[in-house]
């Protein structure tokens, strides 16, 4: 018969209670982890909890699916892939956001990072100038948290072009 993998493609913001009703049925979680602060999620996103929120719905994403495994063709049949969102001036704690995969997850948990974000919302009022990723970021970066190292791939982050405060 056919084997479909069924993928959940998430915010992160999501109940544990609701997503261990889902042990077993889901193959592939595909969770945005957007903020490390929640004063950024407060303001860009209106709710003051998300990051223990969707920290807390990863985990059990995690714990249901564990790390990313393909098949043959290099597809996605089971696992989880957590989507982190890079904002201008480091508003998202990207970076931290990384540290807590890698020490409370795995180093081998598979990350893609957004770099693609373009903030609109307001634009005409506010001045326009280039976003300049963290310096210490390239193509590849290597962090290290609890003695292990994470590899977080960037693409095109210093492309970006984003409406300034």
């Amino acid at each position: 018969g056919l084997h479909i993998p069924l993928v959940y493609n998430t915010s992160g913001y999501e109940f544990v209670e609701v997503l261990k009703q889902l042990d077993g049925i889901i193959s592939v979680y595909l969770a945005d982890l957007r903020y490390a602060s929640n004063q950024s999620a407060k303001e860009f996103s209106l709710t003051g909890d998300y990051v223990e929120k969707a920290r807390l719905a990863i985990k059990e994403m995690y714990r249901q699916v564990d790390n990313l495994v393909l098949d043959d063709n290099e597809i996605a049949v089971k696992g989880l892939i957590v989507r982190l969102l890079v904002l201008p001036n480091g508003l998202a704690g990207t970076e931290e956001s990384l540290r807590w995969i890698a020490a409370e997850l795995s180093p081998e948990v598979t990350v893609s990072i957004m770099s693609q974000y373009l903030p609109m919302y307001r634009a005409a009022i506010r001045v326009r100038r280039p976003w300049k990723a963290p310096h210490a970021w390239n193509k590849s970066t290597t962090l290290t948290a609890h003695g292990s190292q994470l590899k977080a791939v960037v693409n095109d982050v210093h492309e970006v072009i984003a409406v300034g405060y």
